[in-house]
């Protein structure tokens, strides 16, 4: 019931933040530390319960990479012990990008979620448009595929970083933005909804301002088709995820940042 839940916190993340990323040109700039760390709970909902099911990090800074000036960005999601007897989950998301602009050089992610493993392997050729990916799960065969792409196409997690550098305050009000990712070998378009302002009780117990968005996804694992999904993120400068939440087949899943 909770497969892929700390890939769906990351997925959620980048789908919902990545609005304006069609607009973006080659001088995009961090709005973000250079050496940043976040770190979120994530809680599960079945019926009248809800119970912390794991915790994922995200990870910003600076560095050398091909030698180039690069940022690396990682991510990693882990199940609480306690509920590793139902379903145990090991998850890690990497990228180098380019710090002049954020496209994404080299990415790389390995995930365990229950008995389901993928490995993948992206590199970014924007000369050539092209994405050439080393794909490997328990489902199939290890293959290498190559990827047509845009400019304006990123990682999942590239993506997340790349959002905060936008100007949401040229939006209204349900505005529609078809977003653009790559992700499990395969680029996909998803409409994402500008909500507007929001408040939100933040770590500190503090009134946080917020921006709010929400997007409605297709027929999943763990989604009925039309479900929706909605993220709150800080109304600044940074433009940090402080709440996600998301209705899926059985239950729902709340994501609360718990440090920065």
């Amino acid at each position: 019931m909770i497969r892929s839940l700390f890939l769906l916190i990351t997925f959620f993340w980048l789908d919902l933040l990545q609005a304006q990323i069609p607009a973006l040109n080659s001088q995009v700039q961090a709005n973000f530390e250079e050496n940043e760390y976040l770190r979120y709970q994530v809680s599960y909902n079945f019926g009248f319960i809800w119970i912390d099911a794991g915790t994922v990090d995200f990870r910003a800074t600076k560095t050398m990479f091909e030698e180039k000036n690069a940022y690396h960005f990682l991510s990693t999601g882990i199940s609480e012990k306690k509920w590793e007897w139902i379903y145990k989950v090991r998850d890690t998301f990497q990228v180098y990008t380019e710090v002049e602009n954020l496209k994404p050089i080299l990415f790389e992610r390995s995930t365990l979620e229950g008995s389901i493993y993928n490995r993948d392997h992206y590199q970014f050729d924007f000369d050539k448009k092209i994405v050439v990916a080393d794909l490997n799960d328990n489902n199939s065969s290890f293959r290498t595929e190559t990827i047509p792409i845009t400019d304006c196409t990123y990682d999942i997690l590239t993506a997340t970083y790349v959002t905060r550098a936008m100007d949401f305050s040229t939006h209204w009000v349900g505005d529609t933005i078809p977003i653009k990712l790559i992700h499990d070998g395969r680029l996909f378009t998803m409409p994402v909804i500008f909500q507007g302002k929001d408040m939100l009780e933040g770590i500190d117990n503090k009134p946080v301002h917020c921006i709010k968005f929400s997007a409605v996804i297709d027929k999943g694992t763990m989604f009925r088709s039309g479900e929706k999904i909605t993220v709150w993120v800080t109304d600044d400068a940074n433009k940090t995820p402080v709440f996600i939440e998301a209705k899926i087949v059985v239950g729902s899943i709340k994501v609360y940042l718990i440090e920065q």
